[in-house]
């Protein structure tokens, strides 16, 4: 049986630097295309109903008689991405043995003026960037809120070299490395009051020693893609993550 599914993308761009951390929130829609023959891509998604979102950070100072201090610490304001992108969190005077909020995380559009007519959705992320950024004394320190994300774990047939994507362990911060693939376990719905948005992917970021030399500016890439769910996937189990691994945009999928 052939299974149709379409999705639309978005793309979070974090900016790590001694000086600065900023961010960008950027929202991409595919258009229509085909994969495999099978699957529809983009069609069933309005640009602003899949959003890319995290709460600013301001820095809490602490001082003492030589050295001044202090972790980034969540704000109650929202920043929400676009089609043109707008600037996301922007961290100042980073100094060693700090942590920095900062909390991705995606949603379908509850508040659209016809949310019933948003396709029901499985959310599926990656990161690019994490490695070269760890060198640099910046590492995922928490993800204490991303109850209900998996690692997505991929196997290949050396014969016919197609891919099987499988369930893997609950994400944490060891495993949230470059080039895999993560998904919410949970289906979204825009009409629904709580299951309309996924959990961060994570919560914190954490400055060691090694920040302290760190002179330039480096990208930490988050990128989620929303594939419709078909009627009737209410669980998701290794058959409806096969389906929604296979209707990612190529875009996505093949993005170093």
């Amino acid at each position: 049986m052939k299974r149709k599914n379409m999705a639309t993308m978005a793309t979070c761009i974090a900016l790590v630097g001694a000086v600065a951390v900023g961010g960008t929130l950027a929202l991409l829609s595919t258009g229509p295309k085909t994969l495999n023959n099978t699957f529809t891509v983009g069609s069933d998604f309005d640009d602003t109903d899949f959003l890319l979102k995290e709460n600013n950070a301001t820095q809490q100072f602490i001082s003492t008689d030589d050295y001044n201090y202090g972790s980034y610490i969540k704000g109650s304001d929202v920043i929400v991405g676009n089609e043109a992108g707008s600037t996301g969190v922007r961290y100042d005077n980073i100094v060693a043995d700090t942590t920095l909020d900062k909390n991705p995380w995606f949603e379908l559009d509850k508040d659209a003026n016809d949310k019933a007519t948003i396709p029901d959705a499985w959310i599926v992320a990656k990161i690019d960037g994490l490695t070269e950024l760890n060198g640099k004394g910046i590492t995922i320190d928490e993800n204490s809120e991303s109850t209900g994300w998996k690692v997505v774990t991929v196997s290949t047939n050396p014969k016919t070299q197609k891919k099987t994507y499988t369930l893997g362990a609950d994400v944490n911060s060891t495993n949230l490395v470059d080039g895999a693939y993560f998904v919410y376990t949970t289906k979204l719905d825009a009409d629904s009051e709580t299951n309309y948005k996924t959990n961060p992917l994570f919560t914190k970021l954490y400055a060691d020693s090694n920040v302290e030399s760190l002179n330039t500016e480096f990208d930490l890439t988050v990128t989620g893609v929303a594939v419709q769910a078909l009627k009737g996937d209410t669980v998701m189990d290794n058959d409806t993550l096969q389906a929604v691994m296979e209707a990612l945009p190529a875009g996505f999928i093949n993005a170093k």
